[in-house]
């Protein structure tokens, strides 16, 4: 969760926000009561609303970037909403698979040459999917969006998914730094 509020932040940002975040800011999740079930609550409700307003901003920096009227704004809210959940489905599963993967190839000599088979199977047909998927999102943008609207968004997309990559990247180098340095080490038990 955090990760996406990360690049949904750095996505205002990066778009040419003018408005400041630092008020709208969420506490971190060390300041959640531990064992506390109402603190939870509390926290997963301000991070709920923090992702709210700045998918709103978002919103506000997509339109503004492309030109929208209110009705092709409308109909790319619906859009978005409409691919959305398919989207991230088939992003859970495949980083399911190369974790399995991953797992898998990290045996060495002892890998079970099968699995791996199957795992770069599944591997193909989700990335298969993700495809048709964007070709479905693209051809309904294409009923309201003009080609450059289009283009400009795809571009839009592909900064976030980037900038979201390298958070992914730095969050697992931050971890690996950290564990190196004893921090991130697991007692023994």
């Amino acid at each position: 969760m955090r990760l996406r509020l990360a690049a949904i932040v750095w996505a205002v940002l990066a778009l040419g926000s003018t408005g400041t975040l630092a008020a709208q800011r969420a506490p971190r999740p060390r300041q959640l009561a531990h064992g506390n079930a109402a603190g939870q609550h509390a926290q997963l409700d301000q991070h709920a609303q923090l992702e709210q307003r700045l998918r709103q901003r978002l919103g506000a920096v997509v339109r503004q970037r492309l030109h929208l009227s209110d009705e092709q704004f409308r109909k790319l809210a619906v859009t978005n909403r409409k691919y959305e959940r398919q989207r991230r489905a088939l992003v859970q599963q495949e980083t399911q698979v190369r974790k399995a993967l991953r797992a898998e190839i990290s045996s060495g000599s002892q890998a079970d040459q099968q699995h791996v088979a199957d795992l770069m199977n599944q591997l193909v047909t989700v990335q298969q999917q993700r495809l048709a998927l964007l070709s479905q999102e693209q051809e309904e943008l294409a009923t309201f969006l003009t080609p450059v609207q289009r283009a400009q968004y795809v571009a839009i997309e592909e900064q976030i998914r980037r900038r979201v990559e390298q958070l992914r990247q730095q969050q697992i180098d931050g971890g690996e730094a950290d564990t190196v340095r004893g921090r991130g080490r697991r007692p023994r038990r």
